[in-house]
This record gives structure tokens, sequence and C-alpha cells, in this order.
């Protein structure tokens, strides 16, 4: 039978010449052993007569140009594939790290089994203790370790199970350079419920640092947040306070600086700047923490539980406004207010934060420093201030806040910005917070789908704070409009 060439064979035979042409040129650059199905392609499609055969080889060719096709303009294609070439080169990193490892260990003469898990910031080394071996005998390796796989730190961490020594291995200097690049997961925090633990912090090993807003078994924390002016103590403040708001939570916001804090304004449920607006805040919460107590009552329960309503997170940005009042009698019910919800406010579901830059006796009386769970010390100047706010501190030898060392560079920022000592969550830790611009607030929650708080006219108007050019009774001047959305980019410092 005769062959006869029409119109539509030339043009697929055109296409498999261009999708072999294609083929060959990947070739070059396609390491050998995924290669090797592709030359048996070439083999079948290019045999002369072999029309099925060709068939099952132009076929062959051209689905990678079609997944190529798919993955370059497809999204989701393209997540995945990026996030399978992500886990690839992350599984060969820690295979090579591992093998080094080992063989490092192997030339100590510990036969021990290592596996190497990395973080942005370094590596955690898991070293099983071979049968024979000692703790010890891996501690002392840790030098070798260090120099051989290049790591600025390599300590023991706190979590080893039976067997195991867990060693962190930290590429760069956490705690003196500032923090560049995107926060890890902050932003999975604040897309979870209000019972979820916000990143907020990375420790001097690289480790996430988490705080929780609620604890579904004890309700409501009660956080102090102390150090001096310029120290970064708006850091947590404000990243607790984002994942409060775009996880539902009511906030409930007293700030007399009305600095940093005053771009929350609009989403808090209740806003106050004067002392006496402070004041009758706090005592308004105590009411809804009694009402909350009432509920309570009868219920068996230890606590308040989501089910049970919203979290309420009150934010007092600077606590001297209220104990160390010029107005004696509005200071007593300040802190008649703050020692009560102190004491009671947990198991109401209600969460505090406390912050200040005088963290003295007199500042946070010892009747509300007690009941205090969770102590965030940034950089102070003594070892009497850091006592007041992690007790002991001072001479337990464990790290005081006062130890943070830090300067004034040329932009007038403090470099030791942003690094705190943790105490009341495991052992005390220090570490370095992220940053988020308070410029960038407005879009971070605006683009969560969090609405503004519509709040009644009166009273708004009771926690409006006057304006410096107007009388207190005359309505604030215009806010000025909002700088242009720059990129998120964590930096130490408030």
């Amino acid at each position: 039978m005769t062959e006869t060439n029409t119109p539509a064979g030339d043009a697929g035979t055109a296409a498999v010449l261009a999708v072999l042409a294609w083929r060959l040129l990947r070739l070059v650059f396609t390491p050998f052993h995924r290669r090797v199905w592709v030359y048996a392609c070439l083999v079948l499609g290019m045999a002369e007569r072999a029309h099925g055969a060709g068939v099952l080889g132009a076929t062959a060719l051209a689905s990678p140009l079609a997944w190529w096709l798919l993955r370059t303009s497809w999204a989701p294609a393209s997540a995945w594939y990026a996030a399978r070439e992500t886990e690839h080169r992350a599984g060969r990193y820690s295979r090579e790290r591992s093998q080094a490892a080992r063989a490092v260990l192997a030339h100590l003469n510990l036969d021990a089994e290592v596996v190497v898990a990395s973080f942005p910031f370094g590596d955690e080394l898991t070293v099983r203790i071979p049968h024979g071996g000692t703790r010890a005998q891996v501690l002392n390796a840790a030098p070798a370790l260090r120099e051989a796989l290049g790591y600025l730190t390599l300590n023991a961490a706190d979590d080893d199970a039976p067997g195991v020594v867990k060693l962190n291995g930290v590429t760069r200097d956490l705690l003196s350079d500032p923090l560049e690049g995107p926060a890890p997961v902050a932003a999975d925090g604040w897309e979870a419920a209000a019972g979820s633990w916000v990143t907020v912090a990375l420790d001097r090993n690289g480790k996430d640092v988490e705080l929780p807003l609620f604890l579904p078994a004890a309700g409501g924390l009660r956080y102090l947040i102390a150090g001096a002016s310029g120290s970064g103590k708006s850091s947590c403040q404000t990243q607790l306070t984002v994942a409060a708001i775009r996880s539902g939570a009511r906030v409930w916001l007293a700030d007399p600086k009305q600095t940093e804090m005053a771009g929350f304004r609009p989403w808090a449920e209740r806003y106050a700047t004067t002392p006496d607006g402070i004041v009758e805040m706090l005592e308004a919460l105590c009411v809804e923490m009694r009402a909350r107590q009432g509920a309570l009552a009868g219920q068996f329960q230890s606590c308040w539980t989501l089910a049970d309503g919203p979290v309420v997170l009150l934010v007092v940005d600077e606590l001297s406004a209220v104990t160390m009042c010029g107005d004696k009698k509005l200071k007593e019910r300040g802190l008649r207010a703050l020692e009560d919800l102190a004491a009671r406010s947990r198991s109401a579901g209600i969460t505090l934060i406390l912050t200040t830059q005088q963290p003295t006796t007199d500042v946070i009386p010892s009747v509300i420093r007690s009941n205090l769970d969770i102590r965030i010390g940034h950089r102070v100047m003594t070892a009497t201030v850091s006592d007041v706010i992690i007790p002991g501190s001072a001479r337990d030898g464990l790290g005081a806040p006062h130890d943070i060392p830090g300067s004034y560079d040329r932009s007038g920022r403090l470099t030791c910005a942003g690094v705190f000592y943790l105490d009341g969550m495991g052992p005390r830790t220090l570490a370095r917070a992220w940053y988020i611009p308070q410029a960038e607030v407005p879009d971070i929650l605006t683009g969560a789908g969090v609405l503004p708080v519509v709040r009644p006219a009166q009273e708004a108007s009771r926690d409006r704070a006057p304006s410096p050019t107007s009388s207190a009774g005359e309505p604030d001047a215009a806010r000025p409009e909002r700088r242009p959305r720059r990129r998120r980019t964590p930096a130490p410092g408030a």
C-alpha cells in the first residue's frame, strides 16, 4: 500500500520532531540517572515504521513538556513543585550533614547514629548514644562537631530523650545581629483560634519562641513586659495583640502614651488614654469578670472556655499611668481594680498584658507582681530592677535583664532592641523578638478581613483623648493618612 502525506500528518511529524529536539537539548543539562528513560523513548520513537512505538515515544517525550507548561502557568502546580524541590534539597542537606557528623564521631571512636534537621538559622543534631557509650562522651565531642560543621555555637538542648542527646547548632549570632528576612511562622499563629500559641521570637539556638493567648485547661494568662525605653517592649505586645484581634478576641486597650499601640484603636472594643478613662475601663472589666464567674457558678467548670465566649485581652501599655497617678483617690481605685484582675482574671478567660518602662516596686506592687504568670524582661540598667521583673534573677546565675548588653548605633537604635529574657515558660530563655512595623498593622488586620469595632458614640467620646491643639471637649483633629504599605520585614526594636 502506498503511503500519502497529508497536511495533518506533516504537522504531527513537525510537532514530534520539535519535541525530540527540545528533549535533546534538555539532555545536556539533565543528570544521567534521570535521563535513561529518555534514551529508551528516543530509541522507540525513532525506530523506522514502528508506528505504535513512535506514538508511545512521542507521548512520553511530550509529557514532560506538558508538565513544564503546567507547573509554570498554574499556581497550585507551581507551589506543589516548589515544595517538593525544597523538601528534596532539605533531605539532601540533612543526609550530607548527618554523614559528616557521623564521620567526626567515628574519628573520636564513637559509632553513633546522627540525624540532622535544619531550622532557619541552624541545625538540630539528634545523636543516639551508642551501646556502651555515655552522654558525657557525646557532649565532649561537641567542640569537634562545631568546628567540623561550621557552627558558631553548638549547645545541648533541654529536651533530651532517653538514650539520645540533642545538640543545637547555630550558624549566625541571633542576639547581636538584627533579624532580617520573613518571620518564620508568625502568620500561622494569627490565623488560628485564640487558644493557639503565637510565634513571637527566636531563642539563641534559633528555635521558635511561642507564647499562648489562652489555655483551654487554665483560662487566661497574665503577662508582665518590662524594660528601658527603646528596648523593644512593643515587639511581643504587638504580635500578641495582632493575634488576639485576628482570632476574634475582644481587645480592651489602655494607651496613655498614644504611640506604639495607637494603631489598634479602630479594632479595640474599649480604648482609653486618660487616667480617669483607664480606671473606668479597669473597673468595667472587673464587672465583666465577676459576671463571667457568676455564669460559671454551679457549672462544675474550673475556668472559662472558648465555648462560653471569646477571650478578653486587656493591654495596659504603661502601668505607671495607673499605679503612679497623681490623683490619690483615682490611684486607689486603679490599684484595687488591677489587684482584683491580677488575682481572678485567669479563670474568667481574661488575658492581661501589663507593660512598663519603670519596673520598680512602686509601679508594680507585690500584690500584682506575685500573681503574674509570664514575665518578659528587656534590657534594664540595674540588678534591683531585674529582680522586680524576674524575682531572684540578679543572683541565681541564670541570666537577668540587666545582663543584656547594648548600645546605640548611629541611627539612634538600641543594638539589643527586642532581646529579652523569658521567665515562666520552662527554663529561663534568652531570645530576640520579631518586630511588626506599626505602619503595617492596619494592612495586616484588614488583609485578614477583620473589621474595625463600631463603638457607641457615648463610649467613644468618653475614651477619646483631648487633641493637643483643642480643648478636652472638642473632637480630635483629623488623623493623618496611612502611609503606603511596605514589605513586611521584621526588624528588632519598637
